[in-house]
């Protein structure tokens, strides 16, 4: 099912688009232009039709002006925000004087950039603008929302990687894309239109999209106690071993029996599109704040002759930058670039999740954020190590890290299912909801 096809059907079906909180939207209700409200549980039956933005009869496509160029910006200044490729101040490069007036979009309508190496992405704009050759406008009939175009595109754009190399979105190819829109409804014997419908879906986006923050922020939050929790209970387990000697400190940045320290060589979006096959194929993993998030696909021999070690265990990834300090764990057969090392765990008998957890203790002494780097210098100054509890024999005791993966389990869950950790998530979403009613009262 397209991307387009998911986010609609979520809100149709009465489904939000995050897990979290979702008996929030249950409380509230769509609001249409005329400030009547429908209760979502009145729209959850909606049936759509499916269009295709090659239709004139509802899409007029308009291409920028190659003249538009920095050159003629620079000495024609005025107050026309000039569209180009880049999405810093959403793609408004310059501000001049049109070229002709014919050259001015003045109505409502999505525009999308062409080709970015951050992507391409869809805008509303609702006042006068021109383009140069790396950006295109989309002007709707009077039978679709300007700006439920722009939330659906904008998904599509996201999702099938416009933007990328070779993957630039030219009108043509975006004019091959469809877009599900609702049918008229009759609900209590009065009919809705289409037009009004996609208005108050596009709403109920927004107020889920502009609150995805706050979410976020209370999840972290509760992740932050828990940790510190964690983070505690490891550090006394730890100075209790070393009482008696039975750990063993082991630098990060090395190469020993139990892992080995890998670093990364840089490889480019653009280098892994043309190396694509669709055998011998592997994942390349990059900085990321996602656990799931690879960077690209690219030929097994390509990465080889590039530098690009294939890394063939189970292993920790670790941000040097981004993200910094961000570890996650990914199972075998990959490769890394050049801004995340890889912690390859020889000794299948300790599990990647105890490693990863004495990283991260590790890490923590430190203030570690998108402006720090973590490079291999960086993590040798700091002096990270990985400890190890020992038996009497200095053996490796698997049994007691056991103990520890068990303990910290327990701590997990004692937490969650503590009164006060449902006092916490209550608390949250009382707040987040009167969010979304502030967001909906500026809106209405």
């Amino acid at each position: 099912m397209s991307v387009e096809n998911l986010l609609l059907n979520d809100i149709l079906n009465n489904n939000t688009l995050y897990e979290v909180y979702e008996d929030c939207n249950n409380k509230l209700q769509y609001t249409l232009d005329n400030g009547e409200k429908i209760k979502i549980c009145e729209m959850n039956k909606l049936k759509s039709d499916t269009i295709i933005l090659n239709d004139e009869k509802y899409f007029k496509f308009i291409t920028g002006n190659a003249k538009y160029i920095a050159a003629y910006a620079e000495i024609n200044k005025g107050n026309i925000p000039m569209l180009g490729s880049s999405l810093a101040n959403e793609c408004k490069a310059h501000y001049v004087k049109a070229i002709k007036d014919q050259d001015i979009v003045k109505v409502p309508c999505v525009t999308f950039n062409k080709d970015n190496a951050k992507g391409s992405r869809a805008f509303y704009r609702n006042y006068d603008f021109v383009m140069d050759r790396h950006h295109i406008c989309i002007i709707t009939t009077d039978l679709v929302s300007p700006n439920y175009l722009s939330t659906i595109l904008d998904n599509i754009l996201v999702f099938k990687n416009y933007g990328w190399g070779s993957n630039v979105a030219n009108a043509n190819d975006v004019k091959l894309l469809s877009l599900k829109i609702p049918k008229i409804k009759k609900i209590n014997n009065k009919v809705y239109l289409s037009i009004d419908l996609q208005r108050s879906i596009t709403k109920n986006i927004e107020y889920k999209l502009a609150n995805i923050n706050s979410k976020s922020e209370i999840l972290n939050t509760i992740e932050k106690v828990i940790d510190m929790e964690i983070e505690k209970y490891l550090d006394n387990k730890i100075q209790e071993l070393s009482k008696y000697n039975n750990i063993s400190s082991l630098d990060l940045v090395s190469d020993n029996e139990i892992f080995r320290f890998i670093k990364g060589n840089r490889v480019t979006k653009s280098r892994i599109m043309t190396s694509q096959t669709i055998h011998n194929s592997i994942p390349i993993y990059s900085a990321s704040k996602f656990d799931s998030e690879i960077f690209g696909f690219s030929n097994k021999d390509f990465l080889e002759n590039n530098g690009n070690v294939i890394i063939e265990n189970s292993s920790i990834l670790l941000n040097a930058d981004g993200s910094t300090g961000k570890t996650r764990i990914k199972k075998k057969g990959f490769a890394i670039n050049d801004v995340v090392f890889a912690i390859e765990i020889l000794d299948k008998n300790i599990s990647l999740s105890y490693i990863q957890r004495v990283i991260n203790n590790e890490l923590n002494k430190y203030n570690l954020n998108y402006t720090n780097k973590l490079y291999e210098n960086d993590l040798k100054q700091k002096n990270i190590k990985i400890r190890i509890p020992l038996k009497q024999n200095s053996d490796i005791d698997y049994d007691v890290i056991k103990d520890i993966d068990t303990e910290v389990k327990n701590i997990r869950l004692k937490f969650l299912n503590t009164e006060r950790m449902n006092e916490v998530l209550n608390f949250a979403k009382d707040k987040l909801f009167q969010l979304i009613l502030e967001e909906r009262s500026k809106n209405d």
